[in-house]
Order: C-alpha cells, then structure tokens, then sequence
C-alpha cells in the first residue's frame, strides 16, 4: 500500500470540533460583524463566515433576501458560494462555517453539499424571531441529526450556541422586518 497523501493526512487530522473555545468565539465574532453589515444593507442580522484551519476568513456572507428579493440570499448561502468561486471548487472540506443563526435546512443541505468540515452556529433556531424559521417546522440540528445523516456518507459535525447570548441579542435586537418591509431570513 502507497503512502498517505499529504491531502488524506490532513482531512484526517482535520478536526475544527475539537478546536479550543477562544477559536470558536473568535471565528464568531467575525460571523457576528458579518451579521451588522447585514443590517447595514438592509437585510436580515445574521452573517456568516468561512475560515480555514489557519484562521483565516476564506469568505463572509450576509443575509439579503428582502433587499435581493432573493429567497436563497442566506448568510450561509451567500458565503459558501463565494468560498467555491474563489477556490474553483465545490468541495470545501478544509473549510468550517461560523453563522450567527442555527442553518435553516437550505444552508444545512448546501453545507453537506459542499462537504464542510464542520458547522458552527451561535443561536439556535428556538432564540431566533419566529419569522426567521415560519415557513420550517423543523431545526436544522434536529434535521441534521435524523434525515440528512442517511443522505451523507460523514455526518457534518455541528456544534451550536457558541456565544450564544450575544448572537442571541443581536437577532432580538435588528430582528423582524428589514428596512425594506419584508420579512427575511
């Protein structure tokens, strides 16, 4: 048998759960500015970032649906779309997203698509306003947890309520309708 490829060696190691928790709360606080540029452009508070086992912000992405009139504009979406044009790639197993909000079952697919090395989020669908999650009447965990493991050969490992409070308060805060009238996610 050949040796292991430098590649295969490094998706072995590749371990982003088990990062420390000052990782995990740095990487969302880039999500959670992420999140206020959002409400600067008129849309929803929730951002999202992509960042590489170096701690570098591959891409950000932030929640337009209202102002794009969109409905696949998610922070997550928007993200992960950015990482695969820049890196030429769908598969982005080096790559753990940071979203300030619980994934709905949309960015959850799309994550397990793109093959994710992990998902981390701050609140969880429970903290968010009702009209975030109104037209879903599951969470992504439990989503996650149930179906999406027999339709995905590794589990995406997903770690939720990191910084919880804060990403918690910020929905609280800018959630509801966006500046354009709209409800968005």
């Amino acid at each position: 048998m050949g040796a292991l490829s430098e590649a295969s060696v490094r998706e072995d190691l590749f371990d982003p759960l088990a990062w420390s928790t000052e990782t995990h709360e740095r990487n969302m606080r880039l999500a959670i500015k992420a999140a206020r540029v959002s409400v600067g452009l008129g849309g929803a508070p929730i951002g999202a970032v992509l960042v590489d086992d170096a701690g570098a912000a591959v891409a950000k992405g932030y929640s337009l649906v209202a102002p794009r009139r969109d409905p696949t504009a998610h922070a997550e979406m928007s993200a992960i779309r950015l990482a695969a044009g820049r890196r030429g790639r769908f598969h982005l197993s080096d790559l753990v997203l940071y979203s300030t909000l619980e994934p709905c079952s949309m960015c959850l697919g799309a994550c397990a698509w793109a093959s994710l090395g992990a998902v981390v989020f701050g609140a969880d669908g429970n903290a968010a306003p009702a009209e975030y999650y109104d037209r879903v009447d599951y969470c992504a965990v439990c989503h996650a947890e149930g179906a999406l493991r027999d339709g995905v050969r590794t589990p995406l490992p997903i770690r939720g309520r990191v910084l919880f409070g804060e990403t918690a308060t910020l929905l609280r805060r800018f959630g509801g309708a966006s500046s354009s009238g709209v409800r968005s996610r």
